[in-house]
Parts: C-alpha cells; sequence; structure tokens
C-alpha cells in the first residue's frame, strides 16, 4: 500500500507539472495586429488574406488555403515564402540597389477626401501615381486613411522595401519594351513610401492587382505562428530547388 501511494504521489506530480508547463505555454503569448483584406490577382478571383503584425513580424496567409504562408522578420530584414505543398522556403534578403529618380518618370498626387468617412478618426486621403512620359495612365490609386496603426504601417513599409530590393536586382530578367515607368514605378521600385502617410485601406495596381482592407483588430498570438519549418528546402531567387 505504501509503494502505492509513493508511486501514485509521484504520477499526480509528474501530471501536475506537465498541466503546468502546458497552461504556461498556451498562456504564452504576444499582442499583435490582425488586419484581414479581400484581395484580387489578374485574372482569378477574390480571396481573403490574413496578416497577423507584431513589432519584430508580419505573417501573411489565404484564409481558405493552407498550402503555406509569407513570413517576414524585420530585425533580420528577410522574407521567408513557405510552401507546404513543396515543402520549400523562397528566402529573400534585404539587397543593396542603385535607385532612380522616379519624379522624371511619375507624378505622385496625395489629396484629402473631404466628402470620405474618417477610419477610427483618421481622415481619408487619395494617393494616385500617374505615368508623366507617356500617355498619363494611372499607374496606381490608393485610399489611405492618414496617421493609421503606425506600428503596422513601419512593418509593412520595411517588407515591401525588402520586395523592391529584389525586384530591382532581377529586373534583367524583364524585356526592355515591358520596362514602362509604370511598371518599374509600381512593379519593381515601389518600397512602399505611402505607409509613411498611413494606412492603404483601397489599393489598385496597374497590373490589375488590388486590396481592400476588411477589419482590423489588436489580438494575442501564438509566436510559434512566426517560426518556419526547420526541414524544408530553402533557396534564393535564381536557385534551382532541389
Amino acid at each position: 500500500m505504501k509503494n502505492f501511494s509513493c508511486h501514485s504521489l509521484r504520477y499526480f506530480i509528474a501530471a501536475l507539472i506537465l498541466l503546468n508547463l502546458l497552461t504556461a505555454r498556451a498562456g504564452n503569448t504576444v499582442p499583435a495586429y490582425q488586419l484581414s483584406y479581400e484581395e484580387q490577382e489578374p485574372g482569378t478571383d477574390a480571396y481573403a488574406t490574413q496578416y497577423i503584425i507584431t513589432d519584430r513580424y508580419l505573417r501573411i496567409n489565404s484564409i481558405d488555403d493552407n498550402d503555406g504562408y509569407i513570413l517576414y522578420d524585420n530585425k533580420a530584414k528577410t522574407i521567408y515564402s513557405i510552401s507546404h505543398l513543396d515543402q520549400r522556403t523562397l528566402v529573400m534578403k534585404n539587397l543593396d540597389y542603385k535607385k532612380i529618380d522616379m519624379a522624371s518618370l511619375v507624378d505622385i498626387s496625395y489629396q484629402a477626401q473631404k466628402d470620405a468617412p474618417e477610419i477610427s478618426g483618421k481622415s481619408v486621403y487619395d494617393y494616385r501615381v500617374t505615368d508623366k512620359t507617356g500617355d498619363r495612365a494611372v499607374c496606381s490609386n490608393m485610399q489611405i486613411a492618414q496617421d493609421l496603426l503606425p506600428q503596422v504601417t513601419k512593418i509593412l513599409h520595411s517588407y515591401k522595401s525588402v520586395i523592391a530590393a529584389n525586384q530591382v536586382n532581377n529586373i534583367f530578367k524583364t524585356p526592355e519594351e515591358f520596362r514602362t515607368s509604370c511598371f518599374l514605378a509600381d512593379q519593381v521600385y515601389d518600397a512602399g513610401a505611402y505607409y509613411d502617410k498611413g494606412l492603404p485601406i483601397l489599393e489598385w495596381h496597374g497590373n490589375g492587382a488590388s486590396k481592400m482592407l476588411i477589419n482590423f483588430e489588436k489580438v494575442e498570438v501564438n509566436p510559434e505562428i512566426f517560426m518556419r519549418p526547420e526541414n524544408y528546402t530553402e533557396f534564393s531567387p535564381g536557385d534551382v530547388p532541389l
């Protein structure tokens, strides 16, 4: 009877420790902003996406698709595009690149939308990029809630800068005849300067892509969602993964 009681006590203590560990792990969350969007690419139906943003990380994933996700580490200035389908991760690091004078190619206007309702007390502005070398085509157009969620726009700006650096370094893959002013301004050198003004709530781009902010809220998330699979093959743009 004595041995049985000792064993039972040991099992009880072990179970209690395990329960405490699980409870502590479940409570190990970090504050974040969760942004919900409806996005559409040329030739596709609209789809729902979710952006989760902390002071260091950005995670982007499609609501209806579990094939993978995008992770941005602002400390490392690195983007990881994870594909569960082929168990690979595309790694895009920040790169040096030569900037060009966009003022010679496009005009940028930023005007208050006086009749637009405020978003969380913030005024809405129209941000428009127009080709000044050709037929005055609109390269991109956004409705921006000025000074909305500066913690969020700081990370989004940094993320967009890394994308631009990689786009510029791979521009040699695009034939010269397709390198129009709008293409360069919107698809290559767009480093997200508009995020210094506020958070875009509506976006339209010259390639036909669009994005609409549906909702944003403060949430608590498990920090493990910002981890990437360790056993996936990692490769960089230009590499041919095995």
